[in-house]
């Protein structure tokens, strides 16, 4: 090729190179105004073109995060050469990222790499992607609880400098942010002032999104400090119409939240559950930890005061098991250390920068190789460490769940045996009087008539001492009886005893209306799931056992799934499995039931029990 075509060549491919990074603030911007069509046309020009790879990856994250579709943004940024983007590219790139650890609630990860992308926008000559940044960072350190950490007046920095730079969109999360500040009975006007301004803004850019934030905020405010609760509940309202209309699964969750307040301070309880159950049932994805745990904490409080109490009791066990205080305080210590090492990070990346420019490659890249390899063999050798504590850690809470469930096997056993002890020493020895006194009444015909009655009576105090002593022995055995309550209640309880005290998590879930079905059929299905549980805690090694229980009108179908390690079927023989599955076919064929076992090695385990309801 001639030079000079060559060069030209070279103008071109730089030029374009140029025009699609200018493009990606374009689509960006557009992105920020709601203007979805005209930013999918600049799009669609660049995927029809010899664009660069990287850079449209980088493109496509920015659409699938600006939908909420996180999982398809995190797939798209995994296939992202970081390395291969500069400037601007580089910078949307770690938001991205920073994003996308925010919504795993990986918050230290999302304040590290959003940081950075705040400093690649400043030097990229992006003042306003850069100062946008801070509303993230305040809103990542605000929902952390317990936090060691200083705002350092993010959202004021926020709105000077979007005000300075005539960005509405940044003024809008400023004033949010600031209102949300003075959210208490002290603070009105600043609170409404702030949020007045606010829906000024989203009304002028048309953001409907925001004014369902504004009617959230107001609802909020007329609920917790006013007795003004038709305001409230109109706001209330118009949060969740509009949250249904433009909002965000996340966006919808908080609005059911929002307006299970109201029935909640009238004491109307029942009301309140009907909205958290329905929050309960959207899949939130940001912070979901700590929103899930908020959650489930209100509903077991709210249940509890309607005196539901198997209802609060499991969503306290679920509000615990959402309370994970070590991962919220490394969390917190993480952002903390990071703050203390930002000085110690530029000076890598400098240093990294000069490492680059160096004439000595070939000597840094062996260098490289071989600190690599000496990483790789120390990662897998402490992978194999930490793979053989959990291993023997598993055996051993497993080893203590088999025990439990022994003892508890044993008392019944002692229980049974005191039973029978009592109908032989007590039971047994007034009927043998009973019938001494009988024979006596046969045997002596001719005696007194006051003779006679004194026998008669005598006959009839103990047969009255032996009913009052079957009755007494029949109370005791139902006091401890495990279904006394109910099938469901007693499956509930059992389960919490099982997973309460170890890595086990057993779910149990019903549909359709609770009735009794029977004692000796509530009993061998209480049976068979004790069972069932104990196979998973001996074979499976599973972490979480999901039971559930629908009820029709002519039976019960139930479904116990767990995620271990499974099993093949066709390999495995009923009457030698060693799992106990025998029995429990037995009792199902004794009960006219019927049992489907779906299970593959490495997949976990499914079974489904359809009992008839006579």
């Amino acid at each position: 090729m001639p030079v000079k075509k060559y060069y030209i060549l070279l103008l071109l491919i730089c030029a374009f190179s140029i025009q699609l990074n200018a493009q990606i603030k374009t689509i960006d911007s557009l992105l920020q105004y709601k203007q979805v069509d005209k930013a999918a046309l600049i799009l669609e020009g660049f995927e029809s073109s010899q664009a660069t790879k990287n850079v449209l990856l980088n493109i496509q994250v920015l659409f699938r995060m600006y939908e909420k579709e996180m999982d398809t943004a995190s797939v798209y940024i995994k296939k992202i050469d970081s390395t291969a983007l500069s400037g601007i590219d580089r910078a949307y790139y770690y938001k991205s990222l920073g994003k996308s650890y925010s919504y795993a609630n990986q918050e230290d990860l999302a304040y590290r790499n959003l940081t950075i992308a705040q400093k690649l926008f400043k030097e990229s000559n992006a003042p306003i992607q850069a100062n946008r940044l801070n509303y993230e960072l305040h809103y990542i350190i605000s929902s952390q609880e317990h936090l060691a950490i200083e705002n350092k007046n993010l959202l004021n920095t926020l709105l000077s400098n979007s005000e300075q730079l005539n960005d509405p969109i940044g003024e809008l999360l400023a004033r949010i942010g600031l209102a949300a500040a003075k959210f208490d009975a002290t603070h009105k006007k600043e609170f409404f002032s702030q949020m007045n301004k606010a829906k000024a803004i989203a009304r002028r850019i048309g953001d409907s999104s925001r004014v369902e934030l504004y009617h959230s905020y107001i609802g909020l405010y007329y609920s917790s400090f006013t007795t003004q609760q038709d305001s409230a509940i109109y706001h209330f309202d118009k949060s969740l119409q509009l949250s249904e209309l433009y909002g965000t699964s996340d966006d919808l969750f908080y609005a059911h939240l929002n307006r299970a307040t109201v029935p909640r301070s009238n004491e109307n309880y029942k009301e309140a559950i009907t909205y958290m159950r329905r929050a309960d049932k959207i899949g939130i994805k940001q912070f979901k930890i700590n929103n899930k745990r908020n959650l489930y904490n209100y509903l077991s409080s709210d249940y509890k005061n309607i005196a539901a109490l198997d209802s609060a009791l499991y969503y306290q066990e679920l509000y615990i098991q959402y309370t994970d205080s070590a991962q919220i305080e490394s969390q917190n210590k993480n952002l903390t250390l990071y703050r203390t090492r930002e000085l110690e990070l530029e000076n890598e990346l400098e240093k990294k920068k000069r490492l680059l420019n160096r004439s000595l490659l070939i000597a840094a890249i062996l260098a490289l190789i071989a600190i690599a390899i000496t990483a790789i063999f120390l990662i897998k050798n402490q992978r194999k460490k930490r793979l053989l504590t959990e291993r023997e850690n598993e055996i051993l809470l497993r080893n203590q769940e088999l025990s439990s469930i022994d003892a508890m096997v044993e008392g019944q056993a002692k229980e049974r045996q005191r039973i029978a002890e009592d109908l032989h020493d007590n039971l047994g020895g007034l009927l043998a009087t009973l019938k001494l006194y009988m024979e006596n009444l046969k045997i002596k015909k001719n005696r007194l008539e006051e003779e006679q009655e004194t026998l008669i009576k005598k006959t009839d105090d103990i047969l009255e001492l032996a009913y009052q002593k079957v009755r007494s022995i029949a109370h005791e055995r139902n006091s401890g009886n495990p279904i006394s309550l109910g099938l469901l209640p007693a499956i509930k309880e059992y389960a919490a005893q099982v997973s309460g005290a170890n890595q086990l998590v057993i779910e149990v879930f019903s549909h359709g209306e609770d009735t009794r079905i029977g004692n000796a059929v509530e009993l061998t299905l209480f049976r068979i799931i004790q069972e069932l549980i104990t196979n998973t805690i001996k074979h499976a090694f599973a972490k979480a056992v999901t039971i559930d229980f629908t009820y029709f009108e002519d039976k019960i179908s139930l479904v116990f799934e767990d995620d271990g390690k499974g099993f093949d079927p066709e390999k495995t023989s009923l009457k030698t499995d060693g799992m106990g599955l025998s029995s429990i076919e037995r009792r199902i064929k004794a009960l006219d039931g019927n049992l489907t076992i779906d299970a593959k090695e490495g997949r976990g385990t499914s079974i489904i029990i359809n009992i008839p309801i006579v």
